[in-house]
């Protein structure tokens, strides 16, 4: 009797393919909100450059947090298949930087990316929960009420779903500053990437990992040392120049109480 091939629906492909979808979708309308003032020739290398070192960090960063399978199966075809979200995000953001000092464009361009990437990411994070263990992306087993069996009868902490909820809070956070405090040109970016990148450096300690260096997986020191550049080098100007020198208690109050502008 033949054999019976099972069918795995791939969901990971179709949710990664909506992901690219709604994003551009996104940025399609942040750009007719708040146009630049960039050529289209200029602007298409810029996206270029992100889409590229988009794939080259992704799939870099990726492999190197499991480099123990270089020598085990898959082999070295694992490195062609494998992806790193914080790999891409500054696989791309280098990418960008690198092609703005070479066509000498000094302005800010990251803002009308923050929401694509936002909810790109969380519709990629329902793919990578529904492929359960084989995604390689669950949790550690834990006995917490919310643990979940993703496949391997055991239950685990759901980190995708983590990630989900985090990233649509922080869409309300970031929209939030966006309209009430009108950040500079290029800030809004810099909220998101330092968010994401902490959210990941602590919700990694909650995956299995194969660590690199301090217990730090490659992702987290990525991550780490990312967030120690940025905020080293930008962290007074991530503070908007009318809080930049008002106590914390007293800045919060006042950004809560600022009416809504439309």
């Amino acid at each position: 009797m033949a054999s019976q091939l099972e069918f795995t629906f791939p969901y990971h492909l179709v949710f990664d393919l909506f992901a690219y979808s709604i994003g551009f979708w996104i940025f399609s309308e942040e750009k007719k909100q708040s146009p630049d003032h960039l050529s289209p020739s200029r602007r298409q290398l810029i996206i270029i450059a992100a889409v590229f070192g988009a794939f080259v960090g992704s799939t870099l960063l990726g492999a190197i947090e499991h480099l123990s399978l270089f020598f085990h199966p898959p082999g070295p075809l694992y490195y062609l298949s494998s992806k790193s979200i914080v790999g891409g995000l500054l696989g791309a953001l280098l990418g960008v930087e690198g092609m703005k000092l070479l066509i000498n464009e000094p302005s800010s361009t990251g803002d009308a990316f923050v929401f694509p990437m936002i909810f790109g990411t969380a519709i990629g994070r329902v793919g990578c929960f529904l492929s359960g263990v084989s995604d390689m992306t669950v949790g550690l087993p834990s006995n917490l009420p919310w643990a979940l069996d993703q496949g391997d009868g055991i239950l685990r902490h759901p980190t995708s779903l983590y990630e989900i909820v985090f990233l649509l809070i922080l869409s309300l956070i970031l929209s939030a500053v966006r309209t009430r405090v009108r950040p500079p040109s290029g800030l809004l970016f810099k909220y998101y990437l330092c968010a994401y990148l902490l959210f990941r450096l602590l919700v990694d300690f909650l995956k299995p990992r194969e660590i690199l260096l301090s217990g730090l997986s490659p992702i987290q020191a990525a991550c780490f040392v990312t967030l120690l550049f940025y905020l080293l080098r930008h962290g007074r100007k991530m503070i908007p120049a009318p809080y930049a020198s008002r106590p914390v208690i007293e800045t919060t109050a006042e950004f809560l109480a600022l009416p809504h502008r439309h």
